[in-house]
């Protein structure tokens, strides 16, 4: 089980990970075996930049959230191809 990156787990049992590294993200990943759906938010840096940078990315699965420091990982690749694991363990 993941323990490194858990933020707090909420009273509800929902559980909140910083993730900011390629291990911390790869082992949640595998963590969301049951994982049937998920919902994704992102947040965007846009104020010293005329296009926006992603900064955040924010996923739901029915267990855990997990905040995804996009800036701290080396590959944009390598995210959205984690995240299209969910549910495929």
């Amino acid at each position: 089980m993941l323990t490194r990156g858990l933020v707090r787990k909420m009273s509800f049992g929902q559980e909140f990970y910083w993730i900011d590294d390629e291990g911390t993200l790869s082992s949640w990943i595998k963590d969301q075996k049951r994982c049937n759906y998920l919902a994704i938010d992102t947040e965007f840096e846009r104020q010293r930049t005329y296009f926006p940078e992603l900064q955040l990315i924010q996923v739901a699965t029915p267990s855990s959230i997990a905040l995804i420091d996009f800036l701290a990982l080396s590959s944009a690749f390598q995210v959205g191809a984690a995240i299209s694991k969910l549910g495929n363990n």
